[in-house]
């Protein structure tokens, strides 16, 4: 099944009283967090801009805002229109620290100001009060407030302001736009009724038995929908627990409050992959064993109740050895054997000695003995690293082993982990072991409870519970407790190799470039942040205060943060001493250096740390502007640059040195003969073993330029709508639109030349910008007459992007025959090289054959499948060209030799904006 594709996955609160599971790897039927019950799907992931006012945004509003802030800085998310995150050098709140009454007038007081801005369309009653907290060592308070609509709970919707210092200095925002549903006086459906749709829609999706549970509170649901479809679907609902087991499953199924008709459903279950093993596997059952203290258990010391303490001690009258009857219970935790009763044993204990309980040779024993020590060793480590005063940490932890499912754990979001048996496979007439029994493995026991620690630990109304980010930080938690940035080491029998790996060697993942849409591997783009933090911040203050330094933002970012790309703004708002974090803070420089190696700093005029220009050619010379901007030393700095090039069609490229002058490098590619294609591409190498690669597109990273003259046979610029072009769908809809890019959904923001493009979905209106899904489209230019020459190509401009060739197809066919089409990867579980122009490209694709019958008619196509939409086709200056003497038809359009330049020897430029680079490591 194919993993979903994108980046900050949508996190819909559940509105019953259990939390959402989360755990080590994907379930075996992937979805995403939110699944709709028929229309266009819900959308898989929060598009933001920084510092750039999306279309849908209160224009008016945010200017009245930034009168008032203007050195405040921005995140919004593009198709909501509402920021996302404000923060800036903070609003003087006297006394907002030690009086929440204080804090809760200045935060109305915000609110009331500039409600257009922040929840366009609500009214200020709509916000309920719902948190008044002071966090982060006592530094923070934040107040939340959740939406309301016709005294109904908008799912998802809230409004949080962040103080310090009696500072109020970073707003978020969650609150759905211009909610509107019809009258709530409607006449409620029977109980009965809901669960049986709830049931009935489940059970046609999983041929497993299903059993439904509880009935939420009526809410409003937002579904905010992908393609092109759009806009917000604003539904009057409530939520029906329903469970599957042969796969496990688990949802809240959202139904028509009034109809009983499923609306959507959110899986409240994600699976994951690990080892988790008195004498137990530190880490894995294949690994080192470990005396470890039986800490707060419960016991019988000669036939009377008694409890260990911290250390493991017992105590009893009298003076000789006393009989201990043991156990897995105890205030903070306790297991549940899914497999039969709890182990129990009868041990010898003798005065200022130690006994240990061993069941390393029975799985089932081991699992419980292991789970119940390393789930008291997180909280343990939670309570006094990360929040003493946290209630949850004060409560017993139900932790479930040896379940009946195999190479798996999950967590409930709250007061539940568990975790599955081994797994064995035939092999050869003999079982041979799959996996290791998860509850035998600390790291897959420290992950669990990394999700029940975020989901209490979230601030109501500033926070949220985004899965993608939950995977990572929990992830993160493993790692800083055991050390090892391998997290996950031995869940395959006899493979120390870790699960995921925090610190990699080929490379660091970075947002956006690297999600693939499956939670856990995109969670590993923040569990990788944190942990370069962590080794960073052990380098700057040492072992002890750099690993609490790190740990209190990791806690900050569970607190506040509602996915990946808003961590940044809550570890400068931890960072921060003054409540002003536009005069820096005091580990801005390494936060920055960070969290930007990983595509999460903020990238603006002030915390840029390399300016590129815009890239020449002139002949067969490249030069390129760049220089160092960077307000903090230490982070990367430009190393050695490469102009790296070859003639189509050749296996290997040359590597010219690139000589800077006056911050301008140059070099210059060997004259080659008329008729040459050449491709080259500019390689990078940064101080900090980073290297960034031109073109930024991993589906195709080597421009292209034609050597010769040309002469026109036909063009279309778009200047003027295409009346000759035929557009079309054989399936889905025909989304091909002329007129002005908008920039939407990767979109281009201006055209090659002129004003006008020609592409799919131009973002206007109420449009995102990227293609549908399940759709094959097509645009066709007319059929022209190429008799003259013998030698024919197409020579154009394209802004394309879409999903890895393996789902998604982006085809130039000629006569029927496909003469280029995007890069397809091997198989699913790699195919996430997505092809996405960042700059107007120019391309050369030789049509001779197809044109040896004297005429020949282009088609763009692209068909998508049913997930991951990205920008699609934009055309700009398509045109045919005949190569040779002859003497070619009246008229034409198109410059051949660039923009504004006339006929000439090389045909393609670089091409695009100047950019502020944020790029993901390549190898050079």
């Amino acid at each position: 099944m194919k993993l979903r594709t994108l980046a900050a996955l949508v996190a819909v609160p559940t509105l019953l009283t259990g939390g959402t599971a989360l755990a080590l790897r994907k379930t075996d039927a992937p979805e995403r967090q939110l699944e709709a019950a028929e229309g266009a799907r819900p959308r898989a992931y929060r598009a933001v801009d920084w510092d750039v006012l999306p279309t849908p945004a209160p224009r008016a509003a945010w200017q009245k805002f930034a009168a008032d802030h203007p050195t405040w800085h921005s995140l919004w998310d593009r198709q909501t229109g509402v920021p996302l995150r404000l923060w800036g050098e903070g609003v003087a709140a006297p006394g907002a620290m030690r009086d929440a009454a204080i804090a809760e007038q200045a935060a109305r007081r915000m609110l009331a100001d500039h409600l257009d801005l922040l929840a366009p369309g609500a009214s200020i009653g709509d916000f309920e009060l719902v948190s008044n907290v002071v966090h982060g060592r006592g530094t923070m308070r934040t107040v939340g407030f959740t939406q309301h609509h016709q005294g109904l709970r908008v799912v998802g919707g809230q409004v949080s302001f962040l103080f310090k210092h009696d500072r109020l200095f970073v707003i978020g925002s969650e609150a759905l736009p211009n909610v509107k549903v019809p009258p709530t006086t409607f006449a409620a459906a029977a109980p009965s009724l809901l669960k049986s749709q709830a049931l009935g829609w489940i059970q046609s999706l999983r041929a497993a038995g299903a059993t439904v549970g509880e009935i939420g509170e009526t809410a409003i649901l937002p579904v905010i929908r992908d393609g092109k479809a759009g806009g917000i679907e604003y539904r009057v609902v409530r939520a029906v627990d329903v469970a599957t087991t042969g796969p496990v499953g688990r949802w809240d199924v959202y139904v028509d409050a009034s109809t009983g008709q499923p609306v959507a459903r959110r899986q409240k279950l994600h699976f994951g992959r690990g080892t988790l093993t008195y004498h137990v596997p530190e880490r894995g059952p294949t690994r080192a064993r470990k005396d470890f203290p039986a800490i707060f258990t419960q016991v019988q010391v000669d036939g009377a109740s008694a409890a260990s303490n911290d250390a493991g001690l017992l105590e009893w009258a009298g003076t000789a050895a006393a009989q201990v009857t043991t156990t897995i219970v105890g205030p903070f935790a306790k297991v549940n054997n899914a497999a039969g009763n709890l182990a129990s044993a009868v041990l010898t204990l003798a005065p200022d000695n130690s006994v240990v309980w061993d069941l390393s040779s029975d799985e089932k024993g081991d699992a419980q003995l292991s789970a119940f020590i390393h789930a008291n060793i997180v909280k343990q480590y939670a309570k006094k690293n990360l929040n003493p005063d946290l209630a949850f940490l004060d409560q017993q932890l139900n932790v479930f082993v040896n379940e009946a499912d195999h190479c798996n754990a999950f967590s409930n979001g709250g007061d539940q982990i568990h975790f599955f048996s081994a797994g064995a496979v035939d092999v050869g007439g003999g079982q041979q072991l799959q996996c290791e029994n998860t509850g035998r493995i600390a790291d897959v026991v420290y992950h669990e409870f990394g999700h029940s620690l975020h989901g209490t630990s979230i601030i109501p109304g500033a926070g949220f519970f985004d899965g993608a980010m939950s995977e990572g930080v929990s992830d993160y938690l493993a790692a800083t407790i055991t050390g090892d940035h391998g997290m996950g080491r031995g869940f395959f029998p006899g493979d120390d190799s870790a699960l995921r790996d925090l610190d990699p060697a080929d490379g660091e993942k970075r947002w956006p470039d690297d999600l693939v849409g499956e939670v856990h591997a995109d969670g590993e783009i923040i569990g990788g942040t944190l942990w370069d933090l962590r080794k960073a911040m052990i380098a700057e203050f040492g072992e002890a205060d750099g690993v609490r330094r790190a740990d209190d933002i990791y806690y900050a970012i569970l607190q506040t943060a509602a996915d990946i790309p808003s961590t940044y703004v809550s570890a400068l708002a931890q960072d921060d001493d003054d409540g002003d974090i536009t005069n820096g803070t005091p580990n801005r420089c390494l936060i920055l250096k960070t969290f930007d190696a990983h595509g999460l700093g903020l990238v603006d005029n002030q915390s840029v740390t390399l300016q590129i220009g815009q890239p020449q050619v002139d002949g067969f010379h490249v030069s390129l502007a760049a220089k160092d901007v960077s307000p903090c030393e230490g982070t990367a700095g430009l190393g050695p640059m490469t102009l790296k090039w070859k003639l189509r069609g050749a296996a290997t490229t040359t590597d010219i040195p690139m000589e800077g002058a006056s911050d301008v490098y140059s070099a210059t590619i060997p004259t080659q003969p008329d008729g040459s294609v050449v491709q080259y591409q500019i390689v990078i190498d940064l101080t900090d073993g980073r290297s960034l690669t031109f073109p930024d597109n991993r589906a195709d990273n080597m421009y292209e330029m034609y050597v010769g003259p040309v002469e026109t046979i036909y063009c279309a610029s778009f200047d003027q709508q295409p009346a000759d072009w035929t557009t079309g769908a054989s399936s889905g809809s025909n989304e091909w639109q002329w007129g002005a890019p908008t920039g939407a959904g990767g979109d281009p923001k201006e055209a090659f030349s002129g004003s006008s493009v020609f592409g799919i979905d131009l973002g206007t209106g109420s449009n995102n910008g990227t293609y549908e899904p399940d759709t094959t489209q097509f645009a066709t230019m007319p059929e022209i007459d190429v008799s003259a020459y013998k030698t024919v190509h197409l020579q154009y401009r394209r802004w394309l992007g879409v999903e890895d060739g393996f789902f998604d197809h982006a085809v130039i066919d000629a006569d029927g025959t496909t003469v280029w089409q995007n890069r397809a990867s091997a198989n699913e579980f790699v195919a996430s090289v997505h092809h996405t122009d960042r700059e107007w490209r120019f391309q050369d694709v030789d049509l001779s054959p197809q044109a040896a019958d004297g005429k020949v008619k282009v088609t763009f196509k692209l068909t998508s499948d049913q997930g991951l939409e990205l920008s699609g086709w934009n055309l700009d200056d398509v045109c045919l060209v005949g190569i040779g003497d002859a003497d070619p038809p009246e008229g034409g359009c198109c410059s051949t030799s660039g923009k504004g330049a006339g006929s000439g020897v090389v045909l393609s430029i670089f091409t695009g904006l100047a950019l502020w680079i944020r790029r993901r490591r390549r190898a050079a």
